[in-house]
């Protein structure tokens, strides 16, 4: 790896599984910075189209698809990023 400053460095360590759920959980965000606020039912039913959710929690955590959506949820909420009220969750601006 070459970094913006210094010495070139190959110490990386990477977690697959947590970048890919980053990659999920922003892609979850993005969607929600569009609607702003929808049902947990509908936040499900929208990365159902696209495929790219359901190989990442194929390939790295094996749950339910609903319970892999709900996982997401639930680090979007810890995050702050969301707010989950009456089941629907609400976009919150950094």
């Amino acid at each position: 790896m070459i970094p913006g400053h210094g010495a070139v460095f190959t110490n990386v360590t990477a977690d697959p599984a947590r970048n890919a759920r980053n990659a999920a959980r922003a892609r979850l965000k993005f969607h929600r910075l569009a609607v702003q606020r929808c049902s947990v039912l509908e936040l499900i039913a929208h990365p159902r189209k696209a495929r790219y959710f359901e190989r990442i929690n194929r390939d790295y955590f094996g749950l339910s698809f609903d319970a892999f959506v709900h996982r997401l949820i639930r680090d979007l909420v810890g995050s702050g990023a969301a707010v989950l009220h009456n089941e629907a969750l609400f976009n919150v601006d950094a």
